[in-house]
Parts: structure tokens; sequence; C-alpha cells
């Protein structure tokens, strides 16, 4: 896990688990707006990762035995890097390297993953990982001057797994833009990412903070399209998802949105707080105290009229 300094550190930085974000076309855990929050309201990092303190501790009580594991299998030295990489003439791009194998001139990457990830891997020594995993190689490889990375990744808890990527100049090329973009455009011009995810838009506009809005004729538009889909089948999730996000980017602040004649609502964004009983603390530590145990949380609801 990163030290206070490490954190406060990559601040002011894309690192490699965070290229694949930023990086178009590629499935990745957070969304460029995340990454934007967490470099320009570190304050929010701590919301943003609620719920995976878990992953995260027991993702770093594993790093060791499964590097080890991959020094054994491979028949190298695997020796503790702690190094952070950065670019001279670009700082804003940059990597915390873990670990490095003696006499190669490369370093490894060590992941634990669930067992439903299983079949997205190839087998060992082929390249055959995650798009994010080859992603953070490849960031890595651009930093540190190296031409191959390797990857360890427990799988389910039993089922070990490495893998060797070469250095791919075309898709660092296309990182390399993609973080310059970001970095310069979004996080130094304080503009905000586009939403991808109703997350998203969320982060953006936790509160409605106006009855409505009226909409344009693009928005009109999107509200067919999101009516037809929604009307025709439930297997178009996808589909209706990047149009309710895009709908609700337009909305903002807004509780309703407003056919442009005046004359009729087409949707509503109500958000508001809402408290509930956390049963499992109640039962075991509160039993007779209720107000000690109320959470307060955001709820919303997009519905189209």
């Amino acid at each position: 896990m990163l030290t206070v300094e490490q954190r406060e550190a990559r601040l002011s930085y894309v690192g490699g688990s965070e290229v694949a974000s930023i990086v178009p076309g590629v499935q990745a855990y957070s969304t460029p707006l995340e990454i934007w929050l967490r470099k320009t309201r570190p304050e929010a990092d701590d919301t943003l990762d609620e719920g995976v303190g878990s992953l995260l501790y027991w993702g770093s009580v594993l790093e060791d035995p499964i590097a080890k594991a991959f020094g054994h299998d491979a028949g190298v030295k695997v020796q503790r890097r702690n190094k952070a990489y950065r670019d001279d003439e670009h700082p804003w791009r940059g990597a915390l390297v873990d670990r490095w194998i003696v006499g190669q001139g490369c370093g490894l990457e060590v992941k634990n993953r669930g067992l439903w990830r299983t079949k997205e891997y190839g087998p060992s020594g082929s390249d055959q990982c995650l798009d994010t995993d080859l992603v953070q190689c490849q960031w890595c490889m651009s930093l540190s001057g190296a031409t191959r990375w390797y990857m360890a990744v427990l799988l389910g808890g039993n089922d070990f797994r490495w893998f060797r990527v070469e250095r791919d100049e075309q898709l660092i090329g296309a990182m390399r833009e993609a973080v310059d973009d970001f970095w310069l455009n979004c996080v130094v011009a304080g503009v905000m990412p586009p939403p991808q995810t109703v997350d998203d838009c969320l982060l953006k506009y936790p509160r409605a903070m106006r009855e409505t809005k009226v909409a344009n004729a693009h928005v009109l538009e999107l509200m067919a399209e999101f009516k037809s889909l929604k009307a025709g089948a439930k297997t178009l999730e996808t589909g209706l998802e990047e149009l309710k996000v895009q709908i609700m980017d337009f909305m903002g602040d807004a509780g309703a949105l407003m056919h442009p004649d005046g004359g009729k609502k087409l949707a509503i964004w109500p958000r508001f707080d809402r408290s509930s009983v956390d049963g499992k603390r109640l039962l075991a530590e509160y039993p007779d105290i209720h107000a000690e145990v109320v959470k307060v949380g955001r709820s919303h609801q997009f519905r189209a009229l």
C-alpha cells in the first residue's frame, strides 16, 4: 500500500495504475473524471476508494509471496525497488516501480485477482493478460527505458501465472498523448472531464440546486432515443446508460428537464439524503441505541416522463 508521502507525490503525476483509466478504449476500474478528482481534490480520494480497503489490504499482504513465486518459477532474482520514475520534460508522467528483476534491466508488477478473472488470462509465459495490466507494464517501460516487463498474478487465491510483455512503441506513443492531453487540458486547466457513467454524474452534480432546466434540440433527440431503447428490450442496457449519462450531464444541478415549449416535463432527477440502519452493527455493538448507527448516504433517481 502507498505511504503518506507516496500518496502526496502521486497528486503531481499520472501513475501506472491510473493510465488505463485515461487511455481511450481500455476497460478500466476508474474513469477520467475519478482520476481528475484525485489529482485536483485530494480530499475526495478516501471517498472514491470507499469499499476497496479490503482489496487493497490483501493485495499488499500477498505481494511478497506472489513475487517470490514468480522468482521461483521464472528462475530469476526479484529485488524490492520502490522507486518512482518521472519524465524530466513531462513531470506529470510517472510510475512507482515496486520490484526489479536483477540482471535483466526490467521490472515486475504483482496482482491479486479474483476467481472470476481466471478466463481472462492466458497461460504462464505468454502476454495474454488484462488490457489494464498491459497498459501498466507499457507505461513503466516508457519511463524506465526497459524493453520488457513482467506481470505476476494470483487468481482466486490458488492459481498462479506470470506473463512477459514486450515494449510497444506505438502503444506507448498513444498513452503519452492521452496522458498529456488529460493533464494539460483537464488537470492544469481545471476542466473536469466529461462524465462517462451515472456515478460520474453524481460526482459532478451531487445535488439538485434548481428546479428545472429547458431541453435543447440535441437533448430532445436523446430523450426520444432513450425512451425508444427503454421500451425495446432490457438487453439494451448499455445504450440506455450512455444516453442517460449525456442527459444527466446536460441537466447538471437541475432537478427536472423541461420541453422548450414549456408545456411538459421530460425527466426528473431528484437527489436526496437517505438514512438507513446498519443492521449488523446494531446487533453486534449497539442493540439498544438506534441513533448511533444511522448512516446517511446519497440517493438519486433519474426517470424519463
